[in-house]
């Protein structure tokens, strides 16, 4: 896998934050302006509809640029996560030395990190687009986002429990390769279908099953460290609490069209909430507690 490491500069470290930080404010406030440029004007009516504009909750504005505000705004939560990545990825691959944790999956193969992030703003992009929009560009970008996200810690508890039942604490160039390349297939084979499951309730159950299954081995060979317990606890509970929240909201269960607060909103940030703690857990790995607070320190953005 691509390594590549520099002489660790704090300097290269802040500019390369601020820079990440500069884009998710310069796209914000693009977004806005566009918003409140085209209030009032129907800019998406040359596109293919999704749908029925009342598939969620949220009392569609079709009259205005961004037609679900609240489910639209809240998708920036998972761009916040893609840049997070973003920098944890670069600086691996970059700033840090790279015999720091050689049992650390995502510390040791940077591209991985990278992976998740491009997967994350993808489908920021496209969820919001879907929800800005209610078009079927925005709906396949968004659906075959959501899949790629979900899939991505899928892949990090695959391939925990490949290096596991190998005995070794590395991967082979090869395993990796296949893992990325398969990954990517999937990802196009889900934005080209023609026919997609909506509920990302299978694949929420894949990823708790998958899950447990890499966590088996782990828990007996780091007992007594809680951090790691209460980051997959922490975790696992959101994304289920996330998915609770997509069921209300889809059958109209708890539903205030008119409210600030939308659960699907909530389905959003809880979901982003739980990759990046899930992505915390694995990056994790290979630490005890002190190690891994300090080195989250390290190299932390803020």
């Amino acid at each position: 896998m691509l390594s590549i490491h520099f002489k660790n500069n704090p300097r290269h470290q802040v500019l390369l934050s601020v820079s990440l930080v500069s884009v998710f404010f310069i796209t914000a406030i693009t977004v806005s302006l566009l918003s409140e440029h085209y209030s009032g004007k129907n800019v998406w009516h040359g596109l293919t509809p999704s749908g029925d504009h009342n598939f969620w909750c949220e009392r569609n504005k079709v009259t205005e640029f961004i037609i679900e505000p609240m489910n639209s705004w809240s998708d920036f939560s998972f761009f916040i996560v893609g840049l997070l990545m973003m920098y944890y990825g670069i600086s691996d691959l970059f700033f840090n030395d790279p015999i720091i944790v050689p049992k650390n999956m995502l510390v040791k193969h940077p591209l991985l990190t990278i992976t998740s992030a491009i997967a994350n703003i993808f489908h920021a992009i496209g969820t919001f687009t879907n929800h800005a929009c209610r078009c079927w560009v925005g709906y396949q970008m968004d659906v075959s986002g959501m899949y790629l996200v979900i899939m991505i810690p899928i892949l990090h508890n695959l391939l925990h429990i490949h290096k596991n039942n190998r005995s070794t604490s590395h991967f082979s160039p090869i395993s990796l390769n296949v893992a990325l390349i398969s990954y990517l297939i999937l990802g196009a084979f889900f934005f080209f279908s023609t026919y997609v499951i909506e509920d990302p309730g299978l694949i929420v159950v894949l990823l708790l099953a998958t899950l447990g299954l890499s966590f088996k081995k782990r828990w007996h060979q780091e007992k007594g460290l809680i951090l790691h317990k209460k980051l997959l606890a922490f975790g696992v509970g959101t994304l289920i609490l996330g998915y609770s929240c997509w069921l209300l909201d889809k059958h109209r269960l708890l539903c205030f069209p008119e409210s600030q607060f939308q659960l699907h909103a909530a389905w959003h940030v809880l979901t982003s909430i739980s990759l990046l703690t899930l992505f915390l857990y694995h990056r994790s790995e290979g630490f005890d507690t002190i190690q891994f607070t300090v080195f989250i320190e390290k190299v932390s953005i803020l």
